[in-house]
């Protein structure tokens, strides 16, 4: 049986058919060569610690001292054409290695004592076990010492180097370069232990992309063949799954930075929807030395605001332009928390990115925080942002932060929120919402335009502190619809004057020669009733006005005393006060 499996590796080989029995006598003396040219598991193999030559195949590696090096009495690298430029070997693979180093030791001067070669594996502090010494004598000067090693490696790329020394101080010893003289040699390839290639620097053929179809390249020549899953991004520079960008897209409330003390005791300032138009405002930090999160400024909106119940998942932005006051300081980068403030408890929900390093010149930054999921809160609930300030070791000179808010800065905090957010800012034009019920509401020096003013309660009425102007521009003649008109039941006022009523009479009139005509309701007796002890007062004039048909005029003629008229619509005139 053991000869036919002799015989087979002939075969294999193709030195031989299978009628050539005359060649068997032969396979007992090159049992191991042919175990070894075939690959075969088994004795053949053992002399390089190589279980399975058809995984890994046998390397042979190799440096070279390229100079002479004298040697001292602590062990120093040798100058090669290895690693580095040493005498220094990098095992690509992890397993069993045979590490072999030939030194050529030349005594220069008598008396070094002995001269050793030693390795040194993955940059060890000890060398191994085993050194190459030699001991000069009086007839002998020069030598070569060799020495080997068992080495065995659990990672890839795990440097070996030969080192030399001597052990007295007196003496000169060197240790020679050159192709001929001092060498290092390791041979193997891997182990008994399973081991597969995961250097890809030992690759070949990376740089034909043909070969690597199933690969996305680095360059985005080449598309996503299917769905790419991802996480949800934290910092500027991650990559943005689907999630995340719906997620993003949000109605935008701003909150503007300013520099007006928060109703918060301690360093608190407002931060309100809108800007204040104000000039620039400054804040500045004191002196900071090495260490994170230090606290800078904080900024909270005002009671009521946002006025919401959930903090919406997204993307919260701070603008912030800042600077350090002078360079060639500790170097900084600032980011902000959120938190949610109730009846004076503070809870963290988001921490942003940082900035790149401050520099000593105001620079505008845009930095995010990312709320991975809805965060519950009450109405009353106020947002607050908190500045922080990251400072490195060195240089060793503290260093002082400076924001900037107001002027032409806009630095603000964005919130993403819904669009319920629109009810506590706007009035709805369906009319559903309520404006202020603690203060009168201001529509500005423009005024209010509308169709018709109603009310809401029977107490309702409309209050003007000095004066009601109504301002008509066109030049149309008016229907009585167009008119101010009150509408009131019996026993109650429709129009209540407590100060004087002017009305300044123009042309635009449907009562031919008049601009102010009160009329009675059909159902009505009452014409103008004065119902207080008042006067009605006219002012004196020399004649009547032109004759109206079916009107009659009451007038007051100038004189010393003056004398009331009445005048017919045939003009003729009846004194009243005789």
């Amino acid at each position: 049986m053991v000869q036919e499996k002799r015989t087979g590796r002939l075969r294999l080989l193709g030195l031989v058919g299978d009628g050539d029995d005359i060649l068997r006598s032969i396979v007992d003396r090159h049992d191991i060569l042919l175990g070894k040219l075939v690959g075969e598991v088994g004795l053949g193999n053992i002399l390089y610690g190589i279980e399975d030559p058809t995984r890994q195949k046998v390397q042979i590696l190799e440096a070279t001292a390229t100079a002479d090096l004298t040697l001292t009495t602590s062990a120093a690298s040798i100058t090669g054409d290895g690693d580095s430029s040493k005498v220094r070997i990098i095992i690509p693979l992890p397993g069993d290695w045979l590490i072999e180093a030939a030194i050529d030791f030349d005594i220069t001067a008598t008396d070094p004592d002995a001269c050793i070669g030693e390795l040194y594996v993955d940059d060890s502090g000890s060398p191994e076990t085993g050194r190459a010494v030699y001991w000069p004598t009086p007839d002998l000067n020069r030598a070569t010492v060799p020495q080997r090693w068992k080495v065995t490696t659990t990672a890839i790329n795990t440097p070996v180097e030969l080192k030399a020394k001597k052990d007295g101080a007196g003496g000169t010893a060197i240790a020679r370069g050159g192709a001929n003289n001092t060498r290092l040699t390791a041979i193997g390839g891997g182990g008994a232990a399973d081991i597969r290639l995961s250097n890809h620097g030992l690759l070949e053929g990376l740089s034909d992309i043909s070969d690597h179809a199933y690969a996305s390249l680095i360059d985005g020549t080449r598309a996503f063949t299917g769905v790419v899953a991802g996480i949800f991004p934290t910092e500027h520079a991650h990559l943005a799954t689907k999630e995340y960008v719906d997620s993003a897209i949000h109605f935008i409330e701003d909150y503007f930075f300013n520099n007006t003390a928060s109703s918060y005791s301690g360093i608190y300032f407002k931060m309100l929807d809108t800007p204040t138009g104000e000039a620039e405002s400054t804040f500045q930090s004191g002196s900071l030395g090495e260490g994170d999160d230090q606290a800078l400024f904080n900024f909270a909106t005002d009671a009521g605001a946002p006025g919401v119940t959930t903090l919406e998942a997204g993307v919260y932005t701070g603008h912030i332009h800042a600077r350090v006051t002078l360079s060639n300081k500790r170097p900084v980068k600032i980011h902000f928390k959120v938190y949610f403030r109730d009846n004076g408890s503070e809870t963290l929900v988001a921490t942003s990115e940082e900035t790149d390093f401050l520099t000593n010149s105001a620079t505008e930054y845009n930095i995010h925080a990312v709320l991975t999921a809805d965060v519950t809160i009450a109405t009353t609930d106020r947002l607050i942002i908190k500045w922080f300030a990251n400072v490195d070791s060195t240089p060793s000179s503290n260093v002082i932060v400076e924001l900037f808010a107001e002027g032409t800065n806009a630095s603000r905090f964005q919130v993403p929120v819904t669009t319920d957010v629109l009810n506590q800012v706007f009035l709805r034009q369906d009319g559903t919402k309520v404006g202020s019920t603690s203060q009168a509401q201001d529509f500005g020096s423009n005024g209010i335009k509308a169709d018709k003013l109603a009310e809401s309660t029977g107490n309702s009425h409309i209050e003007v502190a000095n004066a009601l102007k109504l301002t008509e521009n066109d030049t149309a003649v008016k229907t009585d619809a167009e008119y101010i008109r009150g509408q009131a039941t019996t026993g109650s006022v429709a129009l209540d004057l407590r100060s004087s009523l002017i009305i300044n009479l123009d042309s635009n009139s449907n009562e031919t020669g008049a601009s102010v005509t009160i009329r009675r309701h059909a159902s009505s007796t009452d014409m103008i009733r004065l119902t207080e002890e008042a006067s009605i007062y006219l002012l004196e004039k020399a004649a009547a006005d032109a004759d109206v048909p079916a009107y009659g005029q009451i007038w007051v003629k100038t004189g010393t005393p003056n004398e009331l008229w009445f005048t017919r619509d045939d003009g003729t005139e009846i004194r009243l006060d005789v």
